[in-house]
């Protein structure tokens, strides 16, 4: 992974904040992105670490501002959310898909969709539209993609579940998981003048004030 960033240092400070943005979401981000919906459950600490700072560093490249700055801020100022939250929505989306469009999915893969409570009971209870848990007894086996997003997509509100739309239904789990969409103009400006406004906003300047924060 660090070896598809190299192309990014050399010209960080050439190219507008814009252009590097694309660079990351086009050619690298997809590399995090691939078959997340099957690791995500056994992906350990340590690597999910390791993937959200390399993350941060892409992101401090793209804005121009100090190693010190809040990942928190970093992430409200590139609108990138973290690729947990990306995971996440990603198995969701895919439940949905298996959920309301069974018939574009192969056999292999509509078969381990659980049925929901009125499939399974025959009766139209309170909870009709919820799947049951499939019977687990080992750890692994609960973090995998089924048990997991099952657990997940149970307790999303009704209004989302019963979406058929699939962009509408990405843009309510975006918005459910609190995905952040930072003002385009953010972006704008020459690079310079945009990595000096990027600072003010973080709190990472170089006036006294700031640096006083950081016993500078």
């Amino acid at each position: 992974m660090n070896t598809a960033l190299s192309p990014i240092y050399p010209l960080a400070k050439l190219l507008t904040r814009s252009t590097l943005s694309s660079m990351y979401t086009t050619y690298i981000r997809p590399y995090h992105d691939y078959c997340d919906v099957v690791f995500d459950g056994h992906i350990t600490t340590h690597d999910e670490l390791r993937l959200e700072r390399l993350q941060n560093r892409i992101a401090r490249l793209t804005t121009g501002v100090p190693f010190r700055t809040s990942t928190n801020k970093l992430r409200l100022d590139t609108g990138w959310e973290t690729l947990k939250t990306r995971r996440e929505q990603h198995r969701l989306v895919f439940f949905h898909k298996l959920t309301h469009f069974p018939d574009r999915q192969p056999d292999y893969i509509k078969s381990i969709l659980p049925q929901t409570r009125i499939g399974a009971t025959r009766r139209n209870l309170r909870n009709a539209n919820t799947h049951t848990l499939p019977a687990n007894n080992t750890t692994s086996f609960q973090r995998s993609f089924v048990p997991k997003t099952t657990r997940k997509w149970n307790i999303l509100p009704t209004s989302i579940r019963e979406q058929i739309s699939t962009p509408i239904f990405k843009q309510e789990v975006a918005e459910l998981l609190g995905c952040p969409s930072p003002p385009p103009y953010f972006s704008y400006g020459r690079k310079f003048g945009n990595c000096l406004h990027t600072q003010i906003r973080t709190g990472t300047t170089s006036i006294n004030a700031y640096l006083y924060q950081y016993q500078k």
